[in-house]
């Protein structure tokens, strides 16, 4: 099973693949659109990607803005970093996005990470997980060893187990 910043069940065999690392990420045809982009607040500007996010305010407060108040924004929760990337891609709005899966449309210049902040929620990743009943299967451990090459040829760490999941 993979699970997006959820802890596996607990006792179950699981694999840190994807840490949860965000930052403001917007189409560069947006950034255009203002004055300047060079201050976190200048972000404040431009119409937010799900602004009830919580790592909008983890972010906003690490980069030194601890009481922007959201709420004048409309929700638009879409609850994929896929889709919210396509909005951002689109210049519909600044989405707060994990790097490692905006990797190419960072490298291909179709989304811009204006500040070099990159935050953590610690509490949450992406989980390569499976039962201990599962441990011996042939396909789980084919599915394991291809996820973690996969990880490995993205230039990530390999991960290892983890000892324990709460």
């Amino acid at each position: 099973m993979v699970s997006a910043c959820k802890a596996p069940p607990k006792d179950w065999i699981a694999y840190k693949i994807v840490r949860a690392e965000f930052s403001p990420m917007l189409s560069p045809t947006l950034a255009a659109t203002v004055k300047r982009l060079e201050r976190p607040e200048d972000l404040l500007q431009l119409p937010l990607v799900d602004p009830q996010d919580p790592w909008w305010e983890i972010w906003f407060k690490a980069a030194g803005l601890a009481d922007v108040d959201l709420s004048r924004y409309p929700s638009s929760r879409m609850g994929s970093q896929a889709l919210e990337a396509n909005r951002a891609i689109a210049g519909q709005g600044v989405a707060i996005l994990t790097p490692y899966f905006c990797k190419t449309a960072l490298e291909t210049g179709q989304l811009i990470q204006p500040f070099e902040l990159v935050c953590e929620a610690e509490s949450e990743s992406w989980y390569l997980s499976y039962a201990p009943a599962n441990r011996t299967s042939r396909k789980v451990r084919l599915f394991r060893d291809w996820v973690c090459s996969e990880v490995k040829r993205d230039g990530m760490p390999v991960p290892a187990p983890l000892a324990a999941v709460a």
